[in-house]
Formats: structure tokens, sequence, C-alpha cells
């Protein structure tokens, strides 16, 4: 893929020479070496940018295997949510996000579907043990596309911001938290882009002969003694379109405390294609019977064939119940009559399987779970934001 020009493209002319494999330019390390640091990192700017506006429109097909890997064997222990199988449509700022987890036994888990679009998130998840979906409505993009490590080496979601890496490359630029260093394995050149604050430092090799595609991640917070650790490997990339992409990463994560052990994500790339996404699949729909929490305008509901049922909300920091019009029907009750008769009279109050339970009207992006909803479960929830669990 080679660079566009532009007013910051230019210097990109003279750190290239000759042709190499599918008519790609070829990296000369020694003619970037010369640049100042300030030409380098727009060289590299550019680079970034313009590999991002190849992939303005795509979609793929990923699956993730997880597993715990015994650091002395080799031995692996799949996790309870074994795996995962994600799709993923962009176009330009607009995303769809469609995540399906399997158990031990191949059984689905968990179903979430998470569309971003005008600055607004809609999410679904579907759970075997609740009766109807869930649902969600908030301004806040889920931490979900960053946790998946397909997304950090495609450069869509940085592992440590969430931005496109890009977007995170211009952010530190501009903050003076940037260097970089050009390395070689086994006869291949690298650039080596590398962030430090504080204890934490992330590093991102990209291969400048495969249009600066990123092939590893490096993340390292803490001492030589008390760490946390991860890296992402790109085993191995393949040329669509004129864009290099990762067809199968290796993720492994590791902590100090835990010298034994490490966690184990291995992505595995089935389908990608570029340009194929049109606005009409950046539509999510609440099927019907969708109990909805709406963080933007503090309401719940139920969707009907009809339309929407108003649905009353319990907030926790009140412990008032309101109802769809906004109206409180339920108060605390002061502690001595609950001290005195032993349980508090709620009256007329709506049954407690009405009732959508969320973790504050402001739009926070933690939740309260089910008490039948399984940690592993409930951490997938929390990445989508806010989902609201109806309590049973």
């Amino acid at each position: 893929m080679s660079i566009r020009l532009g007013p910051v493209h230019f210097f990109a002319l003279i750190i290239f020479s000759g042709i190499g494999v599918n008519a790609q330019p070829v990296w000369n390390a020694d003619a970037f070496a010369s640049l100042t640091s300030e030409d380098q990192l727009t060289v590299i700017s550019a680079a970034l940018y313009a590999r991002e506006d190849a992939l303005s429109n795509f979609t793929y097909t990923v699956s993730e295997d997880r597993a715990i890997l015994a650091t002395a064997t080799g031995e692996r222990t799949p996790l309870n949510v074994v795996k995962r199988e994600m799709t993923l449509k962009r176009l330009g700022s607009e995303h769809i996000f469609e995540s399906t987890n399997y158990d031990e036994a191949n059984g689905v888990s968990a179903e979430v579907e998470v569309a971003w679009k005008d600055d607004r998130l809609k999410a679904t998840t579907k759970l075997p043990q609740l009766a109807a979906p869930k649902g969600v409505i908030n301004s806040i993009e889920p931490d979900l596309l960053k946790q998946f490590g397909y997304n950090n080496l495609l450069g869509f979601r940085t592992s440590g911001s969430g931005e496109t890496l890009a977007k995170w490359f211009d952010t530190q630029y501009k903050l003076n938290q940037m260097r970089m260093e050009t390395a070689e394995e086994e006869g291949t050149s690298y650039l080596k882009i590398i962030q430090e604050e504080g204890i934490t430092t992330r590093t991102y090799w990209v291969d400048p002969n495969r249009g600066f595609a990123p092939v590893r991640y490096e993340f390292f917070h803490g001492n030589e003694n008390r760490n946390n650790h991860e890296t992402h490997e790109a085993e191995s990339l393949e040329l669509i379109d004129d864009v290099w992409v990762p067809t199968r990463i290796r993720r492994v994560t590791g902590a100090s405390v835990s010298p034994d052990a490490v966690g184990e994500y291995v992505y595995k790339m089935t389908n990608f294609d570029v340009g194929a996404v049109t606005a009409s699949d950046m539509d999510l729909e609440f099927p019907i019977g969708t109990k909805v929490f709406d963080h933007i305008s503090n309401i719940a509901f139920e969707v009907t064939a009809d339309g929407v049922t108003p649905l009353p909300i319990y907030d926790p920091n009140t412990g008032q119940v309101v109802d769809g019009t906004g109206k409180v029907v339920f108060s605390p009750l002061d502690l001595k009559d609950i001290a005195k008769n032993g349980k508090a009279d709620v009256g007329d109050r709506e049954s407690e399987d009405h009732i959508e339970h969320h973790d504050s009207l402001s739009g926070s992006n933690s939740l309260l779970t089910s008490r039948n909803i399984t940690i592993v479960v409930g951490l997938l929830l929390l990445a989508v934001g806010g989902v609201v669990i109806l309590r049973r």
C-alpha cells in the first residue's frame, strides 16, 4: 500500500526505495534514521492515517479461543467461556459488533450486539437464563471493543485508549509522550512506537514493508519485582484489497503475582472484506420483548409489537422506584418502621419482577447484575456499558 501524499506526507518520498513484493514500496531504514525526530513522527502519522483511511469500510469475522497456560509445562486449561466468535462491521465513524460466547459443551452462553451510530450506543444482551433480551442506550462506547485483542493489532481500537492506532499515535505525539526505534528480526526491519507514561510502557511494532501494519504489541506496568504484562503477536497476515490484516493473533497476559500461569487468547480471522459495508448494516433494532434502559433519557421501557411500554426504575442511590412518567411510586420507609414491623410495607408498589435496576441515573458505565448471573457473564455485560438486568 503506497502512502498518499499531502501537506504532511511529503517526507515519505525519501524513506522508500525500489519496489518489493506485490508492488509494495521497500522501506529504507537508513533514510528514515537520517530524518529529524519531528519529521519521523510526521511520516509515521501520515502512514498510520493512510492505513486507517483504507480500513474505513470493512467487515470481519474472528474467533477467540481462551485458556490458562502453565508456564512450565505449556498445559492449557480452557476458561469457563472457552470460545467467542465476533463479527465487526465498520463504516466511517459507525460500527456494529456482535459477540457470541460458547461454553465447554459448545453451547451458547451469551450473545451481545453493540451498535455505535451518531455518538450513541445501542446494545442487546441475550442470556440462556433470562426470558427476554436486555437492552441499553448510552453515550459511552463499550470497553469490549478495546479489550478484544484482534482490534488492537488491526489498529481499530488500541488496548490503551480505545482510539484508533492513528489517533492514539497522533495524541501521544502531540503530548511528547512518544519515541521510536528501528529494529530488525530475522532479516525484517520494523519500527517500534514506544509510549512511556510513569511505570507503564506500551510498544507497537509496525512493519513498514507491509503497509505499516501493526504486528506486535507489548504492555508492561510496574517494575521488575511487581508487574502486569501483556503481548499480542500477529503470527500471520494477509494482503486483502491492498491492506495487510492479521489472520492469526496470539495474546498472552500475565502478572508477577502469578508466575506459574498466563492467560492465552488465540484470535483466528475467518473472513475479512473491505468496502462491502452499507449504511443499512449499521442499524440495530431491539427485538420484541427486550427490556431497555436508556441512560441518556433516564427512562426504561419494554419493546412490544405496538411500540414500547414504560417500565418503573429502581435507583440504588436514592432507594426510590420511579415509574415511566418520572413519578416516585416507592420511597424507603423510616428505619424505625422497618424495625418495628419486621419488613417494609410497600403498599401497592409494583412487583419486583417488573422493576428495572440500574447503577445510577447519571448513566455510569458500571452495572448491577442479577444474582443468578455468573461472574464471567457479568464481566462480559460490564464491557457493553450498563446493560439493564431485571432482578429475579
